[in-house]
């Protein structure tokens, strides 16, 4: 969920920055060592539920064909944490617990998409694209753990001309 500004630059071409609520799921895996014996305890698993809030800025072409006119996009996108759950699950123990200082409070990642946006009214338009979201470094604050972000993304809206 979010909130959407666009500018026209030149023909074409725009720029377009976002302020966007999102929720992602991770699942990781955690080899779960040896006991005194010697011998394998069983993984470890995490599952993390993410809360941040993004700011992608985006340099974004539409193609002039009409009602329906498709649109290539691309920029950085800021993340800052807002909120990290995980619920761990091992052979001897279940439990969640709040995970935010386990991970950077901000953390970057380049964005490319393509999508359309459809007129249906006077300034008003539908939009749908697809889009890819490629961190550019780890998001992880402590551990061994190497978190670099890779999503795909779907996002749809409503644009209205000011």
């Amino acid at each position: 969920a979010g909130l959407s500004a666009e500018g026209a630059w030149y023909k074409g071409l725009s720029v377009q920055g976002e302020l966007l609520y999102v929720r992602q799921e991770a699942k990781n895996t955690y080899w779960g060592g040896t006991n005194d014996n010697g011998n394998y305890q069983g993984d470890v698993s995490a599952d993390y539920a993410f809360e941040t809030l993004e700011i992608p800025l985006l340099v974004k072409y539409t193609f002039a064909t009409g009602k329906l006119s498709p649109f290539v996009l691309a920029g950085l996108n800021t993340s800052i944490s807002l909120n990290v759950d995980s619920k761990t699950e091992d052979p001897r123990y279940t439990g969640s617990e709040d995970a935010t200082d386990q991970f950077a409070k901000y953390w970057f990642s380049l964005e490319v998409g393509a999508g359309a946006q459809l007129e249906v009214g006077n300034g008003v338009f539908l939009t749908l694209d697809g889009r890819y979201v490629h961190g550019l470094g780890n998001s992880a604050a402590q551990g061994g753990d190497d978190w670099k972000w890779r999503d795909l993304r779907v996002l749809g809206g409503l644009k209205v001309r000011m």
